[in-house]
């Protein structure tokens, strides 16, 4: 038998200065996520001989970190934004494996791991290229970087130990806007993307 009972804190703080156009927000919030039940049991299924799973009633809760801040103002014809957020994962429930290389049976095995995160920037602007404010130029670049980890192990080790994934992506956005009248508008973008993934 459990019982989970979880609080989840918010906090948030934002300010705006309409007459200068200026404003900035953070929030910074907890959530708490139980393991599932299958997961809890204590029961060995071997009903495939080869590949075999086991509960772990020793789970512990999830719990998550999420924080963000935003930036904004307008100088002009100018718009500029910036923020930044990020995540942070403590224990989370992977399934940790054993590989038998002489058997080739594989025992599944869920636990609980640390050193899962992510954060993520971004920039945008958007401008008047003209006083009539008929040609608009927006640009917007963003860095997301996420850092994975999940267990693995084999025979000789007899332990599954942590293999990390990290990777980086950088996108970047740029449009151009024409509008003769209030009536029509015309419009192009580009988008560029670029992506890098490595483990240890």
């Amino acid at each position: 038998k459990r019982n989970t009972a979880v609080i989840n804190p918010s906090v948030i703080f934002s300010h705006e200065e309409y007459k200068k156009n200026r404003g900035f927000s953070v929030d910074y919030n907890i959530s708490t996520a139980a393991p599932g039940m299958t997961s809890l049991l204590n029961i060995r299924d071997d009903s495939n001989p080869l590949y075999i799973t086991l509960g772990n009633p020793h789970l512990k809760n999830e719990r998550g970190h999420n924080f963000s801040a935003i930036y904004h103002c307008k100088f002009h014809k100018m718009f500029f934004n910036v923020s930044a957020s990020g995540h942070i994962r403590e224990n989370a429930v992977a399934s940790g494996f054993i590989y038998d290389k002489e058997t080739g049976v594989r025992t599944v095995m869920p636990e609980n791991v640390n050193g899962n995160w992510s954060m993520n920037f971004h920039i945008g602007i958007n401008a008047a290229l003209d006083k009539d404010d008929k040609w608009r130029l927006a640009q917007s670049v963003s860095y997301t970087h996420n850092n994975s980890v999940d267990l693995s192990g084999t025979s000789e080790s007899m332990v599954a130990s942590k293999s990390v994934v990290k990777s980086d992506n950088i996108n970047e956005n740029l449009s151009l806007t024409w509008r003769p009248s209030s009536k029509y508008e015309f419009g192009t973008n580009g988008n560029l993307a670029y992506q890098h993934s490595g483990s240890d």
